[in-house]
């Protein structure tokens, strides 16, 4: 009975620290610079996409309430699109959005955090961005 009570407990730990790790390894991946998360993105398998785009918009959103702009994630994918789908959108949209200035170096998140901000509240994206909301 003992063996069995330890076996359990090695089993919860472990699984424990995995998800951990999961977790950690996913918030870790969108502290990197927007390049290199991109780069990790497009070589990943689609599931795996999916769920570093998952992980990007929840960290973006996030990271987009503490810059005061509130974004719920469901009404912002709708009618059953996927957030690999929004981040490929937002590959098309990035030159012309945000300057190439400000992008070496500069964290997934906050891009994220940025591009949808650009799409619900453009007056605050241009207030963020120290620019005019004409230009």
């Amino acid at each position: 009975m003992e063996l069995v009570f330890t076996v359990i407990a090695i089993v919860l730990v472990g699984t424990a620290y995995l998800l951990l790790q999961h977790f950690r390894g996913g918030a870790a991946q969108c502290r990197r610079p927007i390049g290199e998360w991109l780069s990790s993105y497009q070589a990943r398998s689609p599931v795996e996409q999916h769920e570093m785009a998952e992980m990007l918009l929840r960290r973006s959103i996030r990271l987009a309430a503490n810059m005061g702009v509130q974004i719920n994630l469901d009404e912002l994918l709708g009618n059953g699109a996927e957030p690999a789908d929004l981040i490929a959108a937002w590959q098309v949209r990035l030159p012309g959005v945000i300057p190439a200035a400000y992008l070496p170096g500069t964290p997934a998140s906050t891009v994220g955090a940025l591009l949808l901000i650009q799409q619900v509240d453009p007056s605050r994206f241009h207030e963020l961005l120290g620019q005019s909301a004409a230009g």
